[in-house]
C-alpha cells in the first residue's frame, strides 16, 4: 500500500498513523527541502476557489512542485457576482471571457504548458451561486468549463449529463505494480435539495462500477435507506461489464499492458475522491444548529447521499483500496474525517484545500474585525480557534490564509513517511 501525504503551502500539515486527531505542524520550508530528493510515485496538486480577476500569487509556488497533475476542486473562475447588493449571473459572454482572463494569467499559462490540468466544478464556474438541477445555463456551461480545461471535442465527458470523470494510475512503485485511482464527482449538474439528490443515478452507478467492481445495481435495502456496506454484497468485481443498451459507458478490465484512464475499474491500491464541497462538515453542521452559516454547503444537506458515499467507501475499502476525499469550497483548508468506527468501519481522512485567491478572514462579519484581521499578523494563530472551535469531531488541523494542497502517493514505504511506516500507512 502507498503512503500518502499532504503539504500545504504556507503550513506543512502532518498526519500521524493511528490517531487522525494527532494533527502537528511543522516548518513549510525544511519539509520541503527534506522531501525534493524524493518526489514519490505520484504527486496531485489541487486548489479552489480562484477569482480570474484578483491577484494570483500562488501558481509559482505550485509551478516548483513539478506535479504529475492539477486538480481543480471548484470555482476556477466566478460567472457571477453582487451588482448593487444582488447576485447575478455575469451572462455566457462574460463566462466565457473570464475562462480566457484565467488561462492568460501568465503564471497559469505556464502551468498549462508543463502540467496536466484536471478538475471538477462547484457552483460559481457552474454559472451561479449554490445553483443545481434546476440552473438554466448548465449546459452551455459544461461546454465552457470542458472547453477550460481543453477536453477533447470527441471526448465521451462531453456526451454526459455532468462533468464528472475518472483517471486511473497503474505502473507505479519500484515494481510497477501500485496504482491509484482519481474520481472527480460533479456536485452541481443533478443536485437537488428538495429531492434530496446529489449526484443523480448515473453518475451514482458510474461511480459505484469504479469504487466496486465491473457490475454494478441497487444495493439491496438501499430503497429502505439500509445502513451498511454490506448492502454492496451484490456487487461483482468478476462479472463483465461492455456496457448497456441504456448508454452506459462500458467498465474496461486492465490487461496489463494497455488501459483506458477513464473506463479502468479494476481495483486500485489508493482511491482519491474529488468533491468540490465537504463531506465531513462538522463545524458547519455546528453552525447550522446555531442558526449561522446556512448558506454554506456539504454532504450533510443530503443525509441519505452522505450515507450511500459512506457505504461504497466502506465496500471499497473492504475489498482492498484506501480512500482518501479531497475538497474545496469553504475558504480555508483544514484535515479532518471520520475515526475508525464512527461514519464507518475504517478511517476516513478528508483534506480540504480551500482560497487560493480569497479567504474566510475576509469575510468576518465587519469591516472592524476584517481590517483588524489584515493588519494584525496574529489574525491566521489566534481567529481560527474562535472561528472553529476544536471539540469532538470538530479537532482538526487548520490554515487560514491563501492556500492549495498536495497530495503524494508513494509506494517505497517508510523512505519518505514516519519511522517503520508500514502497508497501512496514512502521512497526509
Amino acid at each position: 500500500m502507498g503512503v500518502i501525504r499532504l503539504l500545504a503551502l504556507a503550513a506543512f500539515v502532518a498526519y500521524s498513523r493511528g490517531d487522525l486527531w494527532d494533527v502537528t505542524g511543522h516548518d513549510s520550508e525544511r519539509e520541503l527541502a527534506a522531501d525534493e530528493h524524493h518526489r514519490g510515485d505520484l504527486r496531485i496538486a489541487f486548489g479552489s476557489c480562484n477569482r480570474h480577476d484578483r491577484a494570483q500569487d500562488l501558481w509559482p509556488a505550485v509551478r516548483s512542485l513539478s506535479a504529475d497533475a492539477w486538480v481543480w476542486l471548484g470555482d476556477a473562475i466566478y460567472a457571477d457576482g453582487k451588482v448593487d447588493n444582488v447576485r447575478r449571473y455575469g451572462g455566457r459572454a462574460f463566462h466565457r471571457d473570464a475562462y480566457a482572463t484565467q488561462n492568460e494569467h501568465p503564471e497559469y499559462a505556464a502551468l498549462r504548458a508543463e502540467t496536466r490540468i484536471l478538475g471538477t466544478w462547484d457552483d460559481h464556474d457552474y454559472g451561479f451561486n449554490n445553483a443545481g438541477a434546476e440552473w438554466r445555463e448548465k449546459e452551455f456551461a459544461q461546454r465552457a468549463f470542458l472547453d477550460f480545461l481543453g477536453e477533447p471535442q470527441g471526448s465521451p465527458r462531453r456526451a454526459r449529463a455532468g462533468v464528472y470523470e475518472a483517471y486511473t494510475f497503474r505502473g507505479l512503485g519500484a515494481s510497477g505494480a501500485g496504482s491509484a485511482r482519481l474520481i472527480l464527482l460533479d456536485l452541481r449538474f443533478h443536485a437537488s435539495a428538495r429531492d434530496g439528490t446529489l449526484l443523480g443515478d448515473a453518475q451514482w452507478e458510474w461511480f459505484e462500477r469504479l469504487m466496486l467492481g465491473r457490475r454494478t445495481g441497487v444495493p439491496r435495502g438501499a430503497d429502505e435507506g439500509a445502513d451498511g456496506a454490506d448492502d454492496y454484497d451484490a456487487y461483482s468485481a468478476d462479472a463483465d461489464d461492455d456496457g448497456d443498451a441504456d448508454g452506459r459507458e462500458p467498465c474496461v478490465a486492465f490487461d496489463g499492458a494497455e488501459m483506458n484512464e477513464n473506463t479502468d475499474c479494476d481495483p486500485v491500491d489508493v482511491t482519491i475522491v474529488g468533491s468540490s464541497v465537504q463531506v465531513h462538515a462538522h463545524t458547519q453542521e455546528l453552525l447550522a444548529k446555531l442558526g449561522i452559516g446556512m448558506d454554506i454547503e456539504s454532504w450533510n444537506d443530503y443525509p441519505a447521499e452522505r450515507r450511500r458515499l459512506f457505504d461504497v467507501v466502506a465496500a471499497a475499502n473492504g475489498r482492498g483500496t484506501k480512500t482518501v476525499v479531497l475538497s474545496g469550497d469553504v475558504h480555508h483548508s483544514e484535515i479532518g474525517g471520520s475515526p475508525a468506527g464512527c461514519d464507518l468501519p475504517s478511517e476516513l481522512v478528508e483534506i480540504t484545500s480551500s482560497g487560493m485567491t480569497h479567504g474566510v478572514l475576509e469575510e468576518l462579519p465587519t469591516k472592524w474585525l476584517r481590517r483588524l484581521a489584515r493588519h494584525a499578523t496574529w489574525g491566521v494563530e489566534y481567529l481560527p480557534p474562535w472561528l472553529f472551535p476544536d471539540v469532538g469531531n470538530l479537532r482538526r488541523r487548520r490554515y487560514v490564509g491563501y492556500n492549495f494542497g498536495e497530495v503524494v502517493v508513494d509506494f517505497g514505504g517508510a523512505e519518505c513517511g514516519d519511522e517503520g511506516a508500514d502497508d497501512d500507512a496514512f502521512d497526509a
